[in-house]
């Protein structure tokens, strides 16, 4: 779906599309500051390593604000410049901390939910080119972004009964309910039942085995066609 804006309006549009991204940004309400806390562990830690507790001080801050705002957690540590072991070792032993990592972990998605949201409602504005020179700029809509929201939103109105929207696959996963993956086994049963090779009246012909001649390969072709 792609709303030309050209002509007259080109001038108007090159701004925006420039400054598209940008308004997604500022829409969204202010993160947290996520500020270093000595927290009980930093104190007890303090006592034996002054130095690994003065240095936490530093990097969770870093840490937190990279987590906040991409919701990836090697992203953020590569901010914060500590590694993964450190990391989940603080996590792990500082449940104040580790509050703090969900905290971040909760803003990062709601961001990513906000500029989804918000690219749904007024699209993508893609430059045209004639001749080497920008004639004018389309708005594009992700049909399928809007479609996943409005499932998500109203599932009872957009979401295709007994079917469960994955995103990530090509197909709808289907969910059964339990009398109805017992009603599927019962039918599979009687199947192979009706089909087992115990049932058959007429035994199985083998093929006969020869030296490889002609006549053995027609007699093979006749007892297959028969």
């Amino acid at each position: 779906m792609a709303q030309p804006l050209c002509g007259a309006k080109m001038n108007a549009a090159a701004p925006a599309a420039a400054s598209i991204g940008d308004s997604a940004v500022e829409s969204l309400p202010a993160s947290n500051d996520f500020a270093a806390i000595e927290t009980p562990y930093l104190k007890q830690l303090k006592v034996t390593h002054r130095a690994r507790a003065r240095a936490a001080m530093g990097w969770r801050s870093r840490f937190l604000k990279g987590l906040a705002s991409s919701w990836g957690c090697m992203f953020a540590l590569r901010s914060a410049g500590v590694s993964y072991n450190t990391f989940r070792a603080h996590e792990r032993n500082d449940p104040e901390f580790a509050a703090q990592v969900r905290e971040a972990e909760a803003e990062g998605a709601q961001l990513l939910h906000d500029v989804c949201w918000k690219r749904a409602m007024e699209g993508d504005l893609e430059p045209v080119f004639w001749q080497g020179q920008i004639a004018g700029y389309v708005r594009k809509f992700d049909t399928r972004l809007q479609i996943e929201f409005l499932r998500g939103y109203q599932p009872e109105r957009f979401k295709r009964p007994g079917t469960q929207v994955n995103v990530g696959t090509k197909g709808s996963v289907f969910v059964l309910t339990e009398e109805e993956r017992h009603e599927l086994q019962r039918i599979n049963r009687q199947w192979l039942e009706e089909n087992s090779p115990q049932n058959s009246t007429e035994p199985a012909r083998a093929l006969p085995i020869g030296s490889g001649n002609g006549a053995d390969i027609k007699t093979i072709r006749a007892v297959a066609s028969e």
